[in-house]
């Protein structure tokens, strides 16, 4: 089911090349923007190899492009990266949590 509700938002526009919304609203509440979070799924392959004692790599190939991950005690970082979307994150540890 597709939905798009533009109660409440003004001057709304879409960039398709850089794939970035721009919009406008005088409403201050939770706002969400929701797509398929597997856009990427099934993934063609994966891989995962140890670097050294605790730390891993993971190399997930999706239908789009692959990603490369680096995993450690208490944190996960993509250290490889072709969708421009990520470039930004790329590099940065993410802090990761077992419940």
């Amino acid at each position: 089911m597709k939905q798009w509700n533009t109660e409440g938002i003004d001057e709304l526009s879409l960039d398709r090349s850089t794939k970035l919304i721009t919009f406008q609203t005088m409403r201050l509440a939770p706002m969400a923007f929701i797509m398929s979070r597997c856009s990427d799924y099934p993934y063609k392959s994966w891989k995962l190899r140890s670097i050294e004692p605790k730390v891993a790599i993971l190399d997930i190939v999706g239908k789009r492009c692959p990603y490369v991950f680096q995993i450690g005690p208490g944190y996960v970082k993509l250290i490889e990266n072709q969708a421009k979307e990520l470039a930004h994150i790329v590099g940065i540890f993410g802090f990761c949590f077992l419940v």
